[in-house]
């Protein structure tokens, strides 16, 4: 490991090395905690585009994504790359991440899929490393590289992180050395012990073989050496095993002989014994080419382990002075960028909403819906959906409304502060067109949507359709010269049946009402709707009503099903004697 003969760069990730950083001068241990590595800033003197495509690559072969997930990442990177390079900065993973979760695209399409299962994908990522890549620029590892210091980097547990991490060094350490004439200079060894995913035998989602024997190949041409330690043969893919010169096997247990005489190109058994008999300290070697083709016997020395006994305050102390003198190169993360989308400090003053959550914002002034629904509207996902509303909530402009019996739906509503936003943009308030909370305008939404559905060209009025002194919540006419007109009240609380059955019966005294559509957001409420009726209404009304459960309603397949669009329509057939109480055929004599 000295400077002036081999570089080695060790990843680490049982803590079997790390202790070394005690013993041999000039070793630097980089512990996960204290690295700072912006994975998407390019290295010195690579093109930044090369170097996108080279990220998008490793990330959907670590993660096993389809190949056309590489495509849409590639393009959506060009596009990151374009954003920064006009403020003159390099982003990072949490822009990344902003980027993807502000864009949109059709309901059920196959890049709407791409994009989701990268962006989990990557929110994955971002989550685990955590502080190690939210920085502009991290530790120069070309200056590093170009001193000759040998490092220990503790390598993440989590399989896909650690993967990940350890493939993108390999692509980091070969794309400096091809554009910085690194190999000329100072040998390099990368030693990876015991990391079975990297180099594994395996497929991605879309059947593409992964690509690590590129990787090994292209890293040998510019000067770097690899070691790679297993105890589980079979666990290296054929395309290492087979690029890989010299082998060395030593005492296994007898389960993995086998794999390990077919590794190493052995057939006599004889070998197989003396493999399963070596004492430590020795192994068997095979040497490819003309040059040694018969096995020998090797004999390693040992080196004196002394790493019982250190504690994690110790191994901290040591990271921390490896990386005292490497502080100077990080550059803190860009937060222009982030403000922007997110409207940023400035909205908690001026209200000054921009980008992905104005949008929200304006969706929620314009139309009552479930938090859901309008997340598929905008084609964002439940996470930065629920970003969106933290942001307006904080800043006073929606509180949450929950109904727990409703489907336990969500809904935004707007406050005042949100109101008078609107009015200064210029932006027309149309969630709350009648009267109601939000899960009565919900219904009401619903049950307008779905006899809309069925009954092509009906026309529905809400503000300003009081039939005789007595405003129901919406009317429906239907299309024709003689359309039946439809006034439909929504109940949506337990609270005062009679009084609604008072009201109703002041629709139908009008005349003008030919049906009445009573719609009840529980279907417990049914029963007590129809008591107050009967106390309530006379004959003639109850005879021009119906009432219907929301749910029977709201649903086109039930609705279309059922007798309620039999009522509507003025068709009576098959419809029960006496007096009618709705879909459910409730009678009474």
């Amino acid at each position: 490991m000295s400077r002036r003969k081999v570089m080695v760069w060790i990843r680490d990730m049982r803590g079997d090395y790390m202790w070394l950083a005690r013993h041999i001068p000039g070793l630097l241990l980089i512990r996960l905690k204290h690295q700072k590595w912006n994975t998407l800033c390019p290295p010195a003197n690579v093109p930044r585009k090369e170097w996108y495509e080279v990220w998008a690559t490793h990330f959907t072969e670590s993660f096993g994504l389809h190949g056309a997930s590489r495509e849409h990442m590639i393009t959506i990177l060009y596009e990151l790359g374009e954003i920064f390079e006009r403020y003159g900065h390099e982003p990072t993973l949490q822009d990344l991440m902003i980027l993807m979760e502000s864009k949109r695209y059709p309901r059920g399409s196959d890049v709407e899929g791409y994009h989701i299962r990268s962006l989990t994908k990557l929110r994955s990522l971002v989550r685990q490393l955590g502080d190690v890549a939210a920085c502009e620029r991290g530790y120069d590892y070309g200056r590093l590289m170009d001193e000759g210091i040998s490092i220990v980097f503790e390598a993440p547990a989590g399989k896909g992180v650690s993967d990940f991490l350890g493939g993108l060094l390999m692509e980091y350490i070969y794309m400096y050395r091809k554009y910085n004439r690194n190999r000329i200079h100072i040998p390099m060894v990368l030693i990876f012990d015991e990391e079975r995913e990297l180099f594994r035998e395996r497929r991605s989602s879309a059947d593409v073989v992964f690509d690590i024997e590129l990787k090994v190949t292209r890293l040998r041409a510019f000067g770097v050496g690899l070691i790679i330690l297993e105890q589980i043969p079979r666990a290296i893919c054929e395309a290492v095993t087979g690029a890989t010169r010299l082998k060395l096997c030593f005492n296994i247990m007898a389960e993995q002989l086998d794999d390990g005489m077919k590794i190493m190109g052995l057939k006599d058994y004889r070998i197989r014994e003396l493999i399963g008999q070596l004492p430590v300290g020795q192994c068997v070697g095979v040497l490819g080419g003309d040059r040694c083709p018969r096995p020998f016997l090797l004999r390693v020395p040992k080196f004196p382990y002394s790493g019982e006994g250190i504690s994690e305050a110790e191994l901290d102390e040591l990271s921390l002075r490896s990386v005292e003198g490497l502080q100077a190169d990080v550059l803190p993360r860009f937060m222009g960028y982030e403000e922007r989308m997110k409207g940023g400090g400035e909205a908690k003053e001026t209200g000054a909403i921009r980008g992905v959550v104005r949008d929200v914002l304006v969706s929620i002034l314009k139309k009552c819906q479930s938090m859901d629904e309008r997340n598929a509207q905008l084609g964002i996902d439940r996470s930065l959906g629920n970003r969106c509303q933290k942001f307006l909530e904080t800043w006073g402009f929606v509180t949450e409304v929950r109904d727990e019996e409703l489907g336990k739906l969500r809904f935004l509503v707007p406050t005042p502060k949100a109101m008078a936003w609107a009015e200064k943009e210029g932006i027309k308030v149309t969630c709350y067109e009648g009267k109601g909370g939000p899960v009565h305008q919900y219904v009401l939404e619903k049950v307008e949507q779905a006899l809309s559905h069925v009954f092509r060209g009906a026309r529905f009025r809400r503000r300003g359709a009081a039939v005789n002194g007595r405003q129901p919540d919406s009317v429906m006419r239907l299309p024709g010269e003689e359309g039946r007109t439809v006034a439909i009240q929504v109940i949506a609380s337990s609270g005062n049946f009679e009084r609604e059955a008072s009201a109703i019966e002041g629709i139908a005294r009008s005349g003008v009402a030919d049906l009445i559509l009573v719609v009840a957001t529980m279907k417990k409420y049914i029963r007590g709707i129809e008591d107050a009726i009967n106390r309530v209404c006379s004959g003639d009304t109850l005879k021009k009503m119906l009432v219907a459960w929301a749910e029977d309603v709201m649903e086109r397949g039930r609705l279309e099903e059922g007798e309620i669009i039999m009522r509507i329509a003025g068709r009576r057939e098959g419809a029960p004697q006496g007096h009618e109480l709705v879909g459910r055929k409730y009678a009474t004599e």
